[in-house]
């Protein structure tokens, strides 16, 4: 091994003694790295927690250090009270004001010495953050973080000093719009009037427990719902005050959903009695399928606080088609998020105002977003509660409403602002009921165009666009909006003698009738349904093809029309085609009939021809006849319609017959088949029995021949003395002698030729020269 000179060995000794240093050295900042850390994570987590908490939400608190009395805003309290600390402590507090500074230091109260004057403030005293952003990448270990709406965000902490100084970390380090600490207000009531200012007045309450509720005509309002019925359901949020909702005269009023945002609870209790009378204000003035749904954001001291009113107007925004905002405070950029929100949305805000003191803020009646209304009387003249400016959209009845909530017996009555505010709330409500989507603009415009302009032309600012009556509203006025004729079905596929036309149709009130025709012309008359409602489901049989009109009106004469084209009805019978064969007459003696059809619709039926229309079949097509006569043919289609055809046969040899009067010579005759036209080859007239017949004759007259007459030589006669006269046949001399004596004949028969239709007499001479006739007629 190959030794190392002193050089090298100088060398690997300093090289070893700067690699000890270094580790040294990073040994070193390592453990101090982590008693850094240490001491940050003990310091952090001693900095987070609240030495001083406040038993009560404030907007400041006045301490006079010298008169010891203590204000909570307008609340005279003390240190005790308000922070829950000893006498002693208090009282060193009360006596050195290095002691409130040590006691306030190192938490989030923000202390302000004037003097022997202390003001207090804490804006974390709720521990709640409400920022604005796209989203929320870190809260920052906030206890509860709720999305109240798109890009809105409320934070909570579990301490003060957490959300201070989540507050600080939000904002320099996180991509956000805007972040505010929850802000306590104090909400100052309006305070309602007693009985009321306009007892002397000629008009009185005449429906309900409101007089708006008849002077604003939404009694009539009421009353075209409640006739045509097919009612949307409805909901109206209230956001303020709490309300007796277990009384039974909210009894199917009140939405299940009500909540209080201030205590986080279902005790929506009555806080103030403005509150319940509110919410009856609105149960007078709506209808049944309109449901209140009461939104607590204030306490019984009258405190609010942004995040309650925020998350308030967010859920009724989701929840309601209408917002009855009861309260008037400071604005606030959150809350404004959420107006511009439920404005988006198209849920209207009806914001109460009052009369303002100096310079006092009208939030949110006077944002652009809302729709702001004062207070009239009876005699719509402006009341002293009432609120004036730009800003200011209606103004409605606010008087007399009816005590119905506390036993006092000299209040009977009361006036006051909320209660205008709650009238229009529930116009809207009403208008919504047939018009659920109605945009904001829609119902605005709606009221206004019924609006009786107390003012200034148009819009002002003591009456807005004035006072609303509906006294005189139709149905027509509210529903212009015509059915849906959703679908109307009709199978052209196959052939069919009528057609089944299926029409579906709905509308947003009431369909009143419905018709088909074959013009394009509103039908005269309707077919009405028995039970008016919304939807419609008919049919109607169609005879014939064609092109058609399917119609369906509402109850507001909105009408509306679809074409329907009807094929393939086929109520035409077969073509019948038939020859008749004569060529087996003379040998057979018959003829074959030979039949045929066609149909160009349904096509024959596979049984298609009947001689009787009883019995069916395709060999029916021929048949053979042995009689003169008229025979009918039948003919049917695969739809049952049936032709008919009479086929006369009269070529056919036919025996005829005989008409015979009365008389004593002739006992029958027989007419055979054998014609020539109408003359008959062969007559046979068979005489009575045992009639003795010297000579007969047949004749086409009535009078006697001249040989059978008394003068006449019967013994010399011959049949050509008479050829002249109208004699058929020869005359003919029948004897026989036997012994001696002429006998008579028996069953005498002989034939002729006979014309059918002519009148004939046959006469006969007995032996002893009596004379008898008889007349007879042959027929085909």
């Amino acid at each position: 091994m190959k030794k190392l000179n002193h050089y090298q060995k100088q060398k690997i000794k300093k090289v070893s003694i700067i690699a000890a240093i270094v580790l040294a050295i990073i040994a070193v900042i390592l453990t101090t790295y982590f008693i850094i850390v240490n001491i940050k994570n003990q310091n952090k987590i001693e900095s987070y927690e609240d030495n001083v908490v406040s038993k009560n939400l404030f907007k400041q608190i006045k301490i006079d250090l010298n008169s010891r009395k203590v204000m909570r805003d307008a609340t005279e309290t003390t240190l005790q009270e308000e922070f829950g600390i000893p006498n002693q402590q208090a009282e060193l507090i009360y006596g050195s004001k290095d002691e409130l500074q040590n006691y306030f230091a190192n938490s989030t109260f923000e202390v302000n010495i004037n003097g022997n004057e202390v003001t207090l403030t804490n804006p974390y005293q709720t521990k709640t953050l409400l920022v604005e952003a796209e989203q929320i990448k870190d809260n920052f270990d906030a206890i509860e973080e709720k999305q109240v709406q798109e890009g809105l965000y409320i934070l909570k902490y579990d301490t003060q000093k957490r959300a201070r100084a989540a507050y600080e970390y939000i904002k320099t380090n996180m991509n956000v719009k805007n972040i505010e600490a929850d802000e306590v207000q104090i909400i100052t009531p309006i305070n309602d009037e007693s009985q009321t200012l306009y007892e002397n007045s000629n008009k009185d309450t005449e429906s309900g427990n409101s007089y708006g509720v008849s002077a604003m005509g939404i009694s009539n309002y009421k009353k075209i719902i409640t006739d045509n019925g097919s009612a949307e359901p409805v909901v109206i949020s209230t956001i303020g005050y709490g309300a007796a909702i277990d009384n039974t005269y909210f009894e199917g009023k009140i939405s299940e959903e009500y909540f209080n945002f201030f205590d986080n609870s279902k005790d929506i209790k009555e806080t103030i009695p403005q509150g319940s009378r509110t919410l009856e204000v609105i149960k007078e003035s709506t209808t049944d399928n309109v449901k209140i749904l009461p939104l607590v954001v204030v306490n019984n001291e009258n405190y609010t606080t942004t995040a309650c009113i925020v998350q308030a107007i967010a859920f009724a925004t989701q929840k309601s088609d209408v917002i009855c905002y009861e309260l008037v405070h400071k604005s606030n950029y959150m809350i404004k998020l959420t107006l511009q929100n439920a404005f988006k949305e198209n849920i209207p805000v009806c914001c109460v105002t009052k009369a303002a003191i100096e310079e006092e803020e009208m939030f949110p009646a006077d944002d652009a977003t809302t729709i702001a209304v004062s207070s009239v009387d009876k005699e719509l003249k402006t009341t002293s509660y009432s609120a004036n400016g730009e800003y200011l959209d209606f103004v409605a009845s606010s008087t007399d409403v009816k005590e119905i909530f506390n036993g006092s017996s000299s209040v009977s009555k009361w006036s006051g602002a909320e209660y205008s505010n709650a009238h229009i709330a529930s116009l809207i409500a009403l208008i919504k009921t047939y018009n659920k989507d109605s945009t904001i603009l829609e119902v605005y415009n709606f009221i206004r165009n019924f609006c009786q302009d107390l003012g200034e032309n148009g819009k002002d600012k003591t009456y807005g666009y004035g006072f609303p009556n509906f006294t005189n509203i139709k149905i027509s006025d509210i529903d212009k909006v015509h059915p849906d004729l959703a679908d109307i079905t009709v199978d052209n596929t196959k052939w069919e003698k009528t057609k089944k036309v299926q029409v579906k149709a709905n509308d947003n009130i009431k369909i009143f009738g419905w018709a088909i025709t074959d013009k394009n012309e509103a039908p005269k008359e309707w077919k009405q349904l028995e039970n008016v409602q919304k939807t419609l489901d008919v049919s109607e049989e169609l005879k014939d093809n064609g092109i058609f009109y399917v119609w369906i009106v509402d109850t507001a004469g909105n009408a509306i029309n679809k074409t329907c084209e009807v094929t393939k009805i086929d109520k035409i019978s077969p073509t019948i085609k038939y020859t008749i064969d004569e060529s087996r007459i003379e040998r057979e003696k018959l003829v074959t009939i030979n039949a045929s059809a066609t149909d160009d619709q349904s096509g024959l039926h596979e049984l298609a021809y009947s001689w009787d229309k009883q019995n069916w079949g395709q060999s029916n097509t021929i048949l053979t006849v042995r009689e003169n006569g008229t025979y009918t043919l039948y003919v049917r289609d695969k739809l049952e319609n049936i032709s008919e055809r009479k086929i006369t046969i009269n070529s056919l040899p036919e025996k005829g017959t005989a008409e015979i009067d009365d008389g004593l010579i002739i006992k029958s005759i027989e007419v055979s088949d054998k014609w020539e036209g109408n003359v008959n080859k062969e007559v046979t007239i068979i005489f009575n029995d045992n009639l003795e017949v010297k000579r007969r004759k047949i004749t086409e007259s009535d009078i006697m021949p001249e040989e059978f007459r008394p003068s006449q030589d019967d013994t010399n006669s011959t049949s050509s003395n008479y050829r002249n006269s109208n004699v058929v046949t020869d005359d003919t001399v029948i004897t026989t002698i036997e012994n001696g004596e002429i006998q008579g004949r028996t069953n005498v028969t002989f034939t002729v030729s006979l014309e059918e239709g002519k009148k004939y007499y046959v006469w006969v001479e007995d032996s002893t020269g009596n004379v008898i006739s008889q007349g007879f007629k042959i027929k085909k």
